[in-house]
């Protein structure tokens, strides 16, 4: 017993679906391969969490002297 097989016409459209949606998986796949490893631009290097004794962020300004009265 032979299995049925759709005819070309059938596999032709859902190329159409698949093949964009596979080149896209297959370009995402290949950036972050070549991405692997790197420090990321945009963003500072980390400089400790909360709570490890560091600091997390630049130091809070002191206040400004209150203005005198008359």
């Amino acid at each position: 017993m032979t299995v049925p097989i759709a005819h070309a016409g059938h596999w032709l459209s859902s190329l159409i679906y698949v093949v964009p949606v596979a080149v896209l998986v297959g370009l995402l796949m290949l950036d972050r391969v070549r991405n692997r490893g790197r420090e990321p631009e945009d963003e500072p290097p980390d400089v400790g969490e909360p709570g490890d004794g560091e600091p997390s962020g630049p130091p809070d300004e002191p206040a400004p002297p209150p203005a005198a009265t008359p």
